[in-house]
């Protein structure tokens, strides 16, 4: 997604579009930036993922701070979201009746199996994170609300996609999803392919390392008519070297099914 917006950027300043301001567009490039490091990104990580010169950076993050979008971690001195980032972000997540209301129900789950729960929706071909709840072991990846992985290599993911009718699918896979499939696009699809087979017949879908080595997921989906394609996803994980997926499965497929269907309620 941050690939998008910044490609628009260059787009229109190749077009020398009059009515793009670019000066707020690279501010906001820096600002979604943060949704990769949750725990705060140095100057130099900044520069590298939004590709922009180092002063513009200094500049952009200056006024930033002054508007209190982001602050400077004082120990760490990392940048870090301050309060006005925080308030919208929690503005988008309480106008999410399922989103807002299902948090206690995941807790709830989390600490009963022992593991990460999580909800999600497809944005540019990743997986975005509305609701995260963490488990108490430690993880090799710790996600957060407003994280987002790959939907080809996740449980999370595949759900989301074979829960898709055929329209929808070709539409993410024409746009969304078109680069991620241009690597290895044969394997990629095929793996799409058995995930959706196996989620017609079982009703879930997992991964096991693909994202993450020490990842085992999965997932299942939550049907809601206030969400686009009338789809979430939510999905169970643990360490790999602690619980196999055969383990996993046993222990929390059938929950997480009516941990889901608990929040179709909701919406």
């Amino acid at each position: 997604m941050l690939n998008n917006l910044l490609s628009s950027i260059e787009q229109s300043e190749k077009e020398s579009d009059r009515q793009f301001i670019t000066s707020l567009a690279r501010g906001l490039s820096v600002l979604y930036s943060q949704r990769f490091y949750p725990n705060g990104m140095s100057h130099q990580q900044i520069v590298d993922i939004t590709q922009l010169p180092k002063a513009t950076v200094s500049r952009v993050l200056h006024t930033l701070i002054k508007l209190r979008f982001l602050r400077k971690h004082p120990s760490t001195g990392l940048y870090v979201t301050d309060i006005r980032f925080r308030e919208m972000a929690q503005i988008a997540l309480d106008s999410n009746q399922l989103v807002r209301d299902a948090r206690p129900l995941m807790m709830a789950f989390a600490e009963k199996y022992e593991v990460s729960v999580s909800l999600a929706v497809e944005d540019g071909g990743e997986m975005l994170y509305l609701e995260s709840i963490r488990s108490p072991a430690r993880l090799a990846v710790q996600l957060t609300v407003g994280s987002t992985v790959p939907l080809i290599d996740t449980a999370i993911g595949r759900a989301y996609y074979s829960a898709l009718d055929d329209t929808q699918r070709k539409l993410l896979e024409d746009h969304g999803l078109k680069a991620h499939l241009a690597e290895n696009q044969e394997v990629r699809k095929r793996i799409l392919r058995e995930q959706m087979d196996f989620f017609t017949e079982h009703g879930y879908c997992y991964s096991v390392g693909e994202f993450s080595h020490d990842i085992t997921a999965v997932a299942v989906v939550v049907r809601s008519d206030g969400v686009t394609n009338g789809v979430y996803a939510l999905n169970a994980s643990v360490p790999s070297s602690r619980v196999s997926l055969e383990e996993l499965i046993a222990k929390v497929v059938e929950p997480l099914k009516a941990l889901a269907k608990d929040l179709e309620q909701l919406s």
